[in-house]
């Protein structure tokens, strides 16, 4: 049934419709927009959007782009407080939500339904860490006021309704059924209605640009998605409604709830118990709690204050505590179960139970400047969740059985050891979101492989502290590994197994990193990022690659998020002041850029490696699903690395992609640079066995001089000799060019001595610009040596060349230059 109220159309919200987008744009744009993958991560700004014919049919240019992690998975619910959600009071048969990698679950404990409006805030069990809750519009159900493109230039909105598209001649092809995946898009700016708590908009015009390129009308699975606005005077999102009628399959209209801002502000404040202020800090506060009936009591200084937790199995029963204080103790006489009431706190407190009573409740909220010295223990089975900006200091006593999953601030793991010497802080322990820190005082705190980066991570700082892992956990690139103290840790990576491994988070600070692969043959590859500007990282057997990263995209019809034959990669940068390699194989492949200086002892290093690793399962919370392959970069996704190579005993160095800085081999190394782009901008040297090629249409180029006690061999590539406004010496034993086509190139400030051999047709030149470089000399170019090649050709331009021995080439072109056979015996 549909009706027509105040010239604005609206359905029945039992009536079930669809998601419905546009049939000429690639089906993966609306699902990446959705999902904040491809192009489409938060923040990002001018995004152009393409039909399937590479044609622009629109920029988002208005703001930058949304995030929409606070709405759960299905898209029917949006997070706008840490415990509280926005959606419709019709959607009676969720239960639960999940947000970002989907591993975890809140469970619904009161849905609080509006009674006049078709909308609801339910109640969670526990306080969300993996996203921050959405910021609600400031304005409300004002009529009116959404139609302001001043200040709410755009709107967008996912769903995961029955999802549709639509042609240019109107036809629709249904492509899924509801609570399937979500998808996203544009809306045109609404009108009010009803007293301004309605607003409506016609984003079923699918072609209309009035609602933007990527419009999207969204209907019944889509009840309760969000409709979000961009606020040009608060200069962020808000979600301003959630939907709750459309006008059908074929129909232009949707309607939303506009977000009763007051009626939710009264409902979150019903779920306290009394404030309590801690005035007297030298009177403890004294918690006592009767399971049975559900209540308890904290008393201070003759004041008895009443709280409510579990009872029976209602867990909304727990009403939340705000403290306010400072120095302030509260000691447990008791168990307590708060349900899912949690505990917030101003000030700076210390709670404790020297009894070893428990706390149990949705979690702890501690403000902004404000810090919590927390002496209690937890219950087996159950996660302490930890938000707010302020500092949890852990500081009980012998092993706690309960987890940590903390989403904000910083927690300091400090248990101390009981009368048998047993610590541990937490079994487990998940960072997520991307905004807390937990920081070790020592290493006995936690099992390093309990600890867990989910959705967005965080920062475990090691402070001064040594740590070993079997395996990093890590879900994406926020998980970050970061040591703030001047002290230097050592990250070990120790795996037992030769199973491949990948770690997609940042290693960064004052770490020492030692991968040990000796006896397991192990290959490493990172796809994240290291900062280690002043230590080092060493690998010892197995496979160290170093890569970029490709865009995860959104699955359309089961397509994996990642694959080796996609071309969008994101660059990834890794800086280690020194890289010590034994007996290892090490790749920089496509989109890394290394800088360091590397050390390499019988191990292989390839710079522009095609192997690389790709993580299936990357982003979903589970174990990695690894597969290698092969991955050719294009000229703009090649490897880049800027540092200097030392090669030892039977290393070996090539170089496929660009390279600028020093090579020092020993021993009997070889150097091959293949098709890529070598700059020698230090003095380098080639000594003992070791030995130089150019090859495949390779390129190197020196500047500050070069020794090789071996010949250098060039095959069907060039290189060229230069200095940087002074005589350069390359001391070469010889230089043999083969193939068609190799060039050697001496040039500015260069000076020569080496023989220069050929059985090919080559060319040979020494040119320098006097005006530049020769200052009160009459020669830029200086060669001590011969040439032998009847394929030759020879140009000389304003050089020296002292004869040595026998020479001929098939021609030569000199200009402004001295040929010396004085010395030639």
């Amino acid at each position: 049934m549909t009706l027509i109220i105040g010239g604005y159309l609206y359905i029945s919200p039992h009536t079930a419709y669809c998601s419905t987008v546009s049939a000429e744009i690639s089906y993966q744009t609306f699902r990446d927009f959705a999902e904040n993958k491809g192009q489409f991560s938060p923040g990002s700004l001018n995004l152009n959007i393409y039909d399937k014919h590479g044609a622009l049919v629109g920029t988002l240019d208005k703001a930058p782009m949304i995030d929409f992690s606070s709405t759960d998975l299905l898209g029917i619910s949006t997070l706008i407080h840490p415990q509280y959600l926005s959606s419709v009071r019709h959607n009676i048969g969720y239960k639960s939500v999940s947000f970002g990698n989907g591993q975890n679950k809140y469970n619904i404990v009161d849905r609080n339904n509006h009674s006049g409006l078709d909308f609801h805030a339910p109640r969670l069990d526990k306080l969300v860490t993996e996203v921050t809750p959405a910021t609600l519009t400031q304005q409300g159900p004002v009529s009116g006021v959404y139609a302001n493109k001043n200040r709410y230039p755009v709107f967008y909105r996912m769903g995961s309704g029955t999802q549709y598209i639509k042609d240019k001649n109107g036809n629709l092809t249904r492509i899924s059924g509801a609570y399937q995946f979500v998808t996203g898009g544009t809306v045109g700016s609404p009108n009010s209605y009803q007293n301004g708590q309605m607003i409506t908009s016609r984003p079923g015009d699918t072609f209309n640009p009035q609602h933007g390129p990527l419009a999207s009308y969204g209907q019944a699975g889509d009840s309760g998605s969000p409709l979000y606005a961009f606020d040009t005077l608060l200069n962020k999102w808000v979600i301003v409604g959630v939907l709750t009628a459309g006008n059908g399959v074929a129909g232009p209209g949707n309607n939303w709830a506009v977000m009763p801002t007051n009626w939710i502000k009264d409902t979150i404040n019903s779920d306290f118990d009394q404030p309590i202020n801690i005035t007297n800090k030298n009177v403890p506060v004294i918690w006592t709690f009767n399971q049975s009936l559900g209540t308890g009591s904290l008393s201070h200084d003759g004041i008895s204050f009443e709280m409510h937790g579990k009872k029976g199995n209602d867990l909304n029963h727990g009403k939340n505590l705000l403290f306010s204080g400072n120095e302030a103790k509260i000691t447990l006489d008791s168990d307590v179960d708060q349900g899912a009431g949690y505990l917030q706190f101003n000030g700076h407190f210390s709670v404790a139970s020297p009894d070893h009573h428990s706390w149990k409740g949705a979690g702890i909220i501690v403000d902004k400047d404000s810090d919590v010295i927390w002496k209690v223990k937890g219950v087996k089975g159950d996660n302490l969740h930890k938000i707010g900006e302020g500092t949890l200091v852990i500081n009980g006593t012998g092993i706690n059985d309960g987890g940590l999953k903390v989403g904000d601030g910083t927690v300091i793991l400090n248990q101390e050891a009981d009368s048998n010497g047993y610590v541990q802080a937490f079994s487990s322990i998940e960072l997520s979101s991307g905004r807390p820190t937990v920081v070790l005082t020592n290493e006995k705190q936690i099992n390093p492989d309990s600890i867990f980066w989910g959705y967005r991570g965080g920062n475990l700082d090691l402070n001064g502290n040594n740590i070993t892992f079997t395996r990093l956990n890590a879900d994406d690139y926020g998980a970050k590994i970061i040591n703030n103290s001047n002290k230097t840790s050592t990250l070990n990576i120790s795996r037992p197994d030769s199973n491949l491994s990948i770690f997609h988070g940042v290693i960064s600070g004052n770490i020492n990193v030692n991968i040990d692969g000796k006896n397991t043959n192990g290959s490493d590859f990172f796809d994240g990022s290291i900062y280690l500007p002043y230590t080092k990282l060493t690998k010892n057997g197995g496979e160290l690659t170093f890569q970029g990263h490709p865009v995860i995209h959104a699955s359309v019809n089961g397509s994996d998020p990642v694959s080796l034959t996609q071309n969008d990669w994101e660059r990834r940068d890794y800086t280690i002041d020194s890289l010590y390699i034994y007996n290892t194989e090490f790749n920089v492949s496509r989109d890394a850029s290394v800088y360091s200086t590397v050390h390499s002892f019988n191990s292989d290093t390839v710079i522009g490696s095609d192997n690389v690793a790709i993580d299936k399962n990357e982003g979903k919370g589970t174990h990695p699903n690894i597969v290698t392959g092969k991955s050719i970069a294009s000229d703009n996704n090649k490897s880049n690395f800027k540092g200097q190579i030392f090669l030892y005993g039977s290393s070996s160095l090539t170089i496929k992609d660009n390279f600028e800085g020093g090579i020092f081999a020993l021993g009997n190394g070889t150097v091959k640079i293949q098709s890529g782009k070598a700059i020698l901008n230090q003095y380098s040297h080639i000594l003992g066995y070791a030995n130089l090629s150019v090859e495949d249409n390779g390129e190197l180029i020196a500047y500050k001089g070069l020794q090789s006690a071996n010949p250098i061999k060039l095959n069907d590539s060039k290189v060229t000799l230069s200095g940087s406004g002074t005589n350069e010496l390359y001391n070469i034993s010889e230089i043999n060019l083969n193939g068609s086509g190799s060039t050697l190139s001496v040039e500015n400030g260069a000076y020569l001595l080496s023989k220069i051999k050929s059985d090919s047709s080559s060319t040979v030149s020494f040119n320098s610009d006097c005006k530049s470089y020769c200052d009160d000399k009459r020669y830029a170019t200086n060669w001590l040596g011969s040439i032998d090649g009847s394929n030759i050709t020879l140009t000389m331009n304003n050089n020296n060349w002292l004869v040595n021995h026998n020479s001929s080439v098939s021609s030569a072109s000199i200009n402004n230059s001295v040929i010396d056979m004085s010395s030639y015996n």
